[in-house]
């Protein structure tokens, strides 16, 4: 879950994700509402529950970024 950091605010491309977490988001879970066609414009705010993929050391960074 998006809870605090940097990232906040920032769109997925802003974030750069991919290059700077070796991670991809899937989808996103906000306010009830599943966001399945992630747009590298979407941003990431509070509270979205992000599904992502990568490595275990990669996630683990990602995480430690966002809460």
């Amino acid at each position: 879950m998006v809870d605090s950091g940097d990232i906040i605010g920032k769109t997925i491309s802003e974030v750069d994700v991919r290059k700077n977490f070796g991670i991809n988001i899937l989808a996103i879970l906000r306010k009830g509402k599943m966001i399945e066609s992630v747009s590298p414009d979407e941003k990431l705010i509070q509270n979205d529950l992000v599904f992502i993929s990568g490595d275990q050391e990669n996630i683990e960074q990602f995480y430690r970024a966002v809460v």
